[in-house]
């Protein structure tokens, strides 16, 4: 296309891209002193709407970029501080270099793979029914705690029931989960991981260096279920050989839930006692 555009349809024209400049606050003159726009109303009408608009626009551009990046970067923004201070607290305390090392690793793991804050935030009672929570811990329990022969095939609210009182516990790689001679009221269930099983040597049952590996456990596998029909203490070191999640079930959680089902109990029990006479018979 050619032509001459006339001046007036010139002068709007212009008066119209410069209010669009205005949305990014890039216009120089926006009232068009010694310019052609100088004192031409229809002109700067235009400019005097588009401007207050383009502020509007680009204050809810970039207010929605803060908050997207805000909430992008929520939980990372809440780790950094819980690091902050727990790096000030092991300095105050004067906490060896490699200790700290440690606790700091441990830190880094549960914001990676098991992220209390994001976990916490999902299972708040305000954010969820009891029935929803429940079909969640279900899910995650599906191939640990319900697939155990200990709960696999009973009555779901005894399941449910069960479920809901354990806890989650994380170990480095190194950490005992277990100790030989310690006292023994909690049963275990390996959510992610690998555990290895070592049992005292003959000569000198209390050195841990001496002790001789008798297997292993990964995810799905369960120990201690002696621990919640009597009073024991452990018989062999369980020890990390990675970065372990496992779900613990307490005696004293569990007697509470016995009260309702005592057949399952007395059905425990004896499963407890069939694995506790093999492992005798297998030793001697």
């Amino acid at each position: 296309l050619s032509g001459e555009v006339g001046g007036g349809v010139s002068l709007y024209f212009m008066a119209f891209v410069e209010a669009l400049y205005m949305l990014t606050g890039a216009l120089d003159n926006p009232l068009g002193d010694g310019g052609p726009r100088d004192k031409n109303f229809g002109a700067l009408l235009i400019v005097a709407i588009f401007g207050p608009c383009g502020c509007v626009v680009v204050a809810l551009f970039i207010s929605a970029i803060v908050r997207e990046q805000t909430m992008a970067h929520a939980l990372d923004m809440r780790h950094e501080e819980n690091k902050a201070f727990m790096e000030r607290a092991l300095q105050i305390l004067e906490i060896p270099p490699a200790l700290q090392q440690r606790v700091l690793s441990m830190h880094l793991f549960q914001k990676i793979g098991h992220d209390n804050e994001a976990l916490n935030s999902l299972f708040d009672k305000k954010n969820l029914s009891k029935s929803l929570e429940n079909a969640l811990l279900v899910y995650l329990y599906r191939d640990t705690v319900c697939a155990s022969k200990y709960f696999s095939g009973k009555d779901p609210n005894y399941i449910i029931a069960v479920i809901n009182v354990l806890e989650d516990q994380v170990f480095l790689p190194g950490d005992y989960v277990a100790r030989k001679g310690e006292l023994a009221n909690v049963m275990y269930f390996v959510s992610r991981g690998n555990l290895r099983i070592l049992v005292p040597d003959m000569e000198d049952p209390n050195d841990v260096m001496r002790a001789k590996e008798v297997g292993t456990l990964t995810t799905g596998g369960h120990m201690g279920e002696i621990a919640l029909v009597k009073e024991t203490v452990r018989t062999a070191w369980v020890r990390a050989e990675s970065y372990v999640i496992v779900s613990a079930l307490s005696r004293s959680s569990i007697a509470d839930i016995w009260k309702f089902y005592p057949e399952e109990r007395e059905e425990l029990v004896r499963m407890v006692e069939a694995t506790a006479k093999r492992d005798r018979q297998r030793r001697a």
